[in-house]
């Protein structure tokens, strides 16, 4: 069940970064809600992220805040694919174990956060996926990205409202 409670909290909160954070980044670079929703409608979160970094570079931004900026995309890359692993390859739970998992055990850290082995139906075939620890780190991965978009967002808002305010 702990591993059933960390995948959803993770899910939830990468949806979170794909949606609301991103969505509060776009809006500062766009300054247009109507476009805003359009990309949410017409462009998966690997796009949205990208036409950030598009539109941040067009409206001219610091090299400071577009190195952060793509720091963050190179971070959001590596966490969503393990959002695809965790939300497409998901063990089926059976009572408090997954079938084919080896139970869980109250383990010392180094082996909670050592992948775990599941045994798959098929004769003899074995995949590795993450432990709740590790689990449990992109979950926090992804609350970690949401702040940082937020706060690249209110950067890039000041960037762009003072160089409006300049050119007046």
């Amino acid at each position: 069940m702990q591993r059933q409670a960390a995948i959803a909290r993770f899910l939830v909160e990468y949806d979170a970064l794909e949606t609301v954070a991103l969505d509060i980044a776009l809006r500062a670079v766009a300054m247009d809600d109507s476009f805003v929703k359009q990309t949410d409608l017409l462009l998966d979160g690997d796009g949205r992220l990208k036409l950030l970094e598009r539109m941040a570079f067009a409206r001219g931004v610091p090299a400071t805040v577009m190195t952060e900026l793509q720091s963050v995309l190179g971070r959001a890359g590596q966490l969503r694919k393990h959002h695809a692993r965790l939300s497409q390859n998901q063990p089926v739970p059976q009572g408090d174990t997954y079938i084919g998992e080896l139970a869980q055990i109250d383990t010392p850290s180094a082996e909670a956060e050592a992948p775990d082995i599941v045994e798959m139906p098929r004769k003899g075939t074995r995949i590795l996926t993450s432990s709740v620890v590790q689990i449990q780190r992109y979950a926090n991965e992804a609350v970690d990205l949401q702040r940082q978009l937020r706060e690249l967002a209110a950067d890039l808002q000041a960037f762009i409202d003072a160089r409006a305010a300049a050119n007046r």
